[in-house]
């Protein structure tokens, strides 16, 4: 079968030769707001951002006699393999995913799923795996380096803007997310967000980010947001993602069909949580997913209200993600066996 693959019922344990395994799980990350989109002081964007632990990319791969892909997302997966071939050789390999992050959808699927491509194929091929290369080839990074942040170290983060060149932006702070702070997850799953092209060309077509405003941004960043993280001071933390996020929403909005928001049904929510004391709460990246930071306490109980008023709408209670996307090495008949559990996690 060729590198486009196709669904089936055979897990990887079962495809071609026997050998080891390598899985990957990567998890995704929100997209909390840029801080400074102009970037007339040198550094562009500057993005803050959170790994959670949910939805999250698992996938299966070794060495083969024939490259095969399969699964949730096969086209795009055999797309970046065609990439990173440069980097790691041209060995066949069977890729299995078994579990994909939404598309389009605010979590950085792309860049989870690049980087775990380059981390199975930096293990079949005993060589060192180098997020930042990986992600540089591959065309992922432009703008923002949270996403390579959260497959490396997992976290809240902030990285530190696009400069002149080629490469990623680095990481200029990570925190430890509250324990005992919980994130839901408001999705609707008839819209996408903005990506490829329609990114660019909305990036191109922006009116200017007054610096005034970027400055203000960066003040809330580290006098509430920043600080309310390390401090574990929920208020704190909520009063600067609000104001970040609405400033941003704002100048977002032309094109996002006029709204603050992209989906009107998320952005009801999002207006129903805020009148019920909900500061902590915006869009990720694009859209249309959106987010609210809430006590663990409280969270199971928002998430059923939400259920019960906003019918079509997604809610999922996430955790703050510590660490960075995990690699473990199994041989074909453990895989095949561990398929049964990776089915049956919650999610």
């Amino acid at each position: 079968m060729g590198p486009g693959g196709h669904k089936g019922d055979r897990g990887l344990g079962a495809m071609g030769e026997s050998g080891a395994v390598v899985e990957v799980r990567a998890a995704a990350r929100l997209h909390l707001g840029f801080l400074d989109p102009a970037g007339d002081l040198g550094r562009r964007f500057l993005g803050l951002g959170l790994a959670v632990d949910r939805p999250r990319t698992v996938l299966r791969a070794r060495r083969a006699t024939r490259t095969a892909v399969r699964g949730p997302e096969a086209d795009r997966t055999a797309r970046i393999l065609g990439r990173l071939r440069p980097l790691f050789g041209t060995f066949p390999v069977e890729i299995e995913v078994l579990r994909a992050i939404p598309p389009h959808a605010g979590f950085g699927s792309g860049t989870q799923l690049t980087l775990a491509v380059g981390r199975a194929l930096a293990a079949l091929a005993k060589r060192p795996f180098d997020a930042q290369e990986v992600a540089r080839l591959a065309l992922r990074g432009r703008r923002s380096g949270l996403g390579i942040a959260a497959f490396e170290r997992g976290g809240f983060l902030l990285d530190a803007g696009k400069g002149d060149d080629d490469r990623p932006p680095p990481l200029l702070a990570r925190l430890r997310f509250p324990a005992d702070w919980r994130v839901l997850l408001l999705r609707d799953p008839a819209r996408e967000g903005l990506s490829g092209e329609a990114e660019d060309q909305a990036f191109r077509e922006l009116p200017p980010f007054p610096g005034d405003l970027a400055a203000r941004l960066a003040r809330l960043a580290l006098s509430c947001v920043l600080s309310g993280v390390a401090l574990a001071d929920l208020a704190l933390f909520g009063r600067g993602i609000r104001e970040i996020q609405d400033r941003l929403g704002d100048w977002y909005a032309p094109f996002q069909g006029g709204r603050r928001w992209a989906s009107p049904l998320v952005g009801a929510a999002l207006d129903h949580l805020r009148a019920g004391g909900v500061p902590a709460s915006g869009q990720s990246s694009w859209g249309p997913t959106g987010f609210a930071v809430v006590p663990a306490s409280a969270a199971r109980s928002l998430r059923a209200e939400l259920r019960r008023r906003f019918p079509g709408l997604q809610v999922d209670i996430a955790r703050g993600r510590a660490g960075g996307a995990r690699l473990r090495v199994l041989d074909g008949r453990t895989a095949a066996l561990a398929t049964a559990h990776t089915d049956a996690e919650m999610v």
